[in-house]
């Protein structure tokens, strides 16, 4: 499929992360929000109003079929993305898709099949990623600068009382639970940090009501590095995540999403006690990733590292989730 300028977008789903996502669909320069798909009609018209001229469309297959759309957004709850991912493949559409892929790696893995298949592009929606940030924080761990890396520490975490009680994160059958919300992140880190697949696997989840509403994890690598992390539900927030080597250790309090955008940064400190503040260039989160699926399907950059990360992700969290299925 050529490249269409503007990009024209669907949204399948009126979805809560809308709220970050619709303003940047609309508002980025090579991209259109051109409508969205929900089934639930007070839901979908609190969501679409707030973007005038975007068609608001009752059916999901409708709008796969749209011939005015070349792009699907898919934040349905996870146990949803591989069935109507592979319903956008067949459509003939990019995805981009929110994180996790799928519920679990053999569902991934044919999703990626199919979109490999036709030629199209999928990304998951895990934005930090695509920030400039953390291409600054790479380089400098690719550098040597803080020398044999050894430790992985992440955590990430929010209070989810304030949610309402039908909200996928605490169903099973939807694909609920800690891990593959916020631990997504925290597990993508530590093979981002490595560029490696950990050897042995440690966890443990604190089930309530059928859902791991914290996880706690241990990775040892093929170098002897480890990895460790927590995610949780009812913790306050945090996001933040420590890379350490034998000469110095590399600290981001806000990975995933800056606190403002307006002043990005991290911090390393040596061995001998020497920190330093590294200030990047401002941007928000949703703008980057969507200039990266734009290039992709211009053919202007492979996004099958990325396509790769999401996938050893998913292999990590289908790792983690039988490892504390066992300790719990």
């Amino acid at each position: 499929m050529p490249l269409h300028s503007p990009l024209r977008w669907g949204v399948l789903g009126a979805a809560r992360i809308l709220h970050r996502m619709g303003p940047a669909f609309a508002t980025t320069p090579g991209h259109q929000l051109v409508a969205i798909a929900g089934r639930r009609p007070a839901k979908l018209q609190e969501v679409g109003g707030k973007y005038p001229g975007v068609r608001l469309i009752a059916d999901y297959d409708a709008l796969l079929a749209d011939p005015e759309i070349d792009a699907i957004y898919l934040p349905l709850p996870p146990s949803l993305h591989a069935e109507w991912g592979l319903k956008v493949a067949q459509a003939g559409k990019h995805l981009l898709i929110e994180k996790p892929v799928a519920t679990s790696l053999a569902d991934a893995e044919e999703l990626d099949q199919a979109f490999t298949q036709r030629g199209l592009v999928w990304l998951d929606n895990t934005m930090w990623l695509h920030h400039p940030r953390t291409t600054d924080m790479q380089q400098i761990i690719a550098s040597g600068q803080l020398g044999a890396l050894a430790r992985v520490t992440a955590a990430m975490s929010f209070n989810a009382k304030d949610l309402p009680p039908e909200d996928h994160r605490f169903h099973a059958h939807l694909g609920g639970g800690a891990l593959l919300d916020v631990g997504w992140y925290c597990a993508g880190v530590c093979l981002w940090a490595f560029k490696s697949f950990p050897v042995e696997v440690w966890s443990q989840a604190n089930m309530v009501y059928g859902v791991d509403r914290d996880v706690s994890a241990w990775c040892r690598f093929a170098n002897g590095g480890i990895a460790s992390f927590d995610a949780s539900h009812h913790i306050s927030m945090r996001r933040w995540f420590e890379v350490s080597g034998s000469e110095a250790s590399l600290v981001c309090d806000d990975f995933t999403r800056p606190f403002n955008p307006e002043k990005v940064r991290f911090w390393t400190h040596s061995t001998g006690g020497k920190m330093a503040e590294h200030k990047c260039s401002p941007d928000t989160s949703e703008i980057p990733v969507l200039e990266t699926f734009r290039c992709a399907i211009a053919g202007e950059l492979n996004p099958r590292p990325f396509q790769q990360q999401a996938l050893d992700t998913q292999r990590l969290v289908d790792t983690i989730r039988a490892a504390f299925s066992k300790n719990s």
